[in-house]
């Protein structure tokens, strides 16, 4: 099916969805593509408290009551630790939250007060990395929320931003928008280098956002105001770029997150549009956009800003929402996934 086609088509599915409302995509398995196209993706749900685990019965009882920490405000940066669980940065409420699919669970990871949560990332270890733009340093947590120590400060960052660990070179990236570059720790906490500087040339930064390592060491960069993907090495030797600005699916306005499936897909959300898109990391083509063409409050589907993105060791990508205060969950249908779902219903 030609580009243009299939996009239409997709628009015309999840229009469809949204005139028959919530109570269709509640009770019914949700898939994109829809029939007779192969399907890719199944909605796992949008979550943003507690009583969203609970049957609506209950939640009409309780009268949807939690407490704060079990409710999202305003979603930026997610990650996943090694337990499978998904940390996502709370900004509107200044705190980190675990979100647990598995426990149906929405839990506070720490009772440390943050000032400005952004970004997080989790080493082989378990240690959990925060991006705290207020204090501008990244704060370093045990697997059980307990602050050990700081990296970086004032004389450093201008304003860290999204954060990736490379545990393979023991290093910590951190974007900073306003000094537009990239600086580099390790694991530590010492200052290795710095990339990047002010500007539109290969290899130079407007805002940078968003950052992921895909299997072979390469760390793509959502440069957000250029609009574009760029690709380095780990020691920030420009090798390709990708994008261009434009409103349309296969475009860039401003790419805000980055991530990657096990099949070496590259997500990107761009806070400019209601969606997330899937592209191939090599040549930067659109495979896949899923979301709604325009912002839909409410709609289960849509986004109003998407921010951070994350696909966990199981394939399922959580895309946090800033605006709307909650996280959508999709499953991506790998061969992995697929392999195992035939595996979990053969006879014992």
């Amino acid at each position: 099916m030609h580009v243009k086609e299939f996009l239409q088509k997709s628009f015309m599915v999840l229009m469809i969805l949204s005139v028959f409302g919530c109570a269709a995509i509640v009770d019914e398995r949700v898939v994109f593509p829809v029939p007779p196209e192969k399907e890719r993706f199944e909605w796992l749900g949008t979550y943003s408290a507690q009583a969203d685990f609970d049957s609506r019965a209950i939640k009409a009882l309780t009268g949807g009551g939690f407490s704060s920490g079990e409710q999202f405000f305003g979603v930026m940066g997610i990650a996943g630790g090694v337990d499978g669980r998904a940390l996502v940065c709370d900004l509107a409420a200044q705190t980190v939250k675990v979100l647990d699919l598995d426990n149906k669970k929405i839990s506070l990871f720490s009772s440390y007060v943050f000032g400005t949560p952004v970004s997080v990332a989790v080493d082989q270890q378990g240690q959990v990395y925060i991006s705290d733009s207020s204090i501008e340093a990244v704060l370093v947590f045990s697997p059980d929320g307990l602050l050990l120590r700081t990296i970086g400060d004032k004389k450093v960052f201008n304003r860290p931003s999204f954060i990736a660990v490379n545990d393979e070179l023991s290093r910590l990236y951190v974007s900073d928008p306003l000094d537009n570059d990239i600086k580099v720790f390790g694991l530590t906490g010492e200052f290795l280098f710095k990339f990047g500087q002010p500007g539109e040339e290969p290899g130079e930064f407007h805002g940078p956002q968003g950052l992921a390592f895909d299997s072979g060491g390469q760390l793509f960069v959502a440069d957000n105001l250029n609009a574009r993907i760029q690709v380095f090495t780990a020691d920030g030797e420009f090798l390709r770029q990708f994008g261009e600005r434009g409103t349309f699916h296969h475009q860039f306005e401003a790419p805000k997150g980055l991530a990657f499936d096990s099949e070496g897909h590259l997500y990107v959300t761009d806070s400019r549009k209601p969606s997330f898109s899937i592209f191939d990391p090599e040549d930067g083509s659109l495979l896949l956009w899923i979301g709604t063409e325009t912002p839909q409050r409410g709609h289960k589907l849509g986004f109003t800003l998407p921010t951070g993105i994350y696909v966990d060791s199981l394939d399922r990508v959580y895309i946090g929402d800033l605006m709307l205060g909650r996280v959508t969950v999709w499953q991506y249908l790998s061969t992995a996934y697929l392999e195992r779902a035939e595996q979990a219903t053969k006879p014992q």
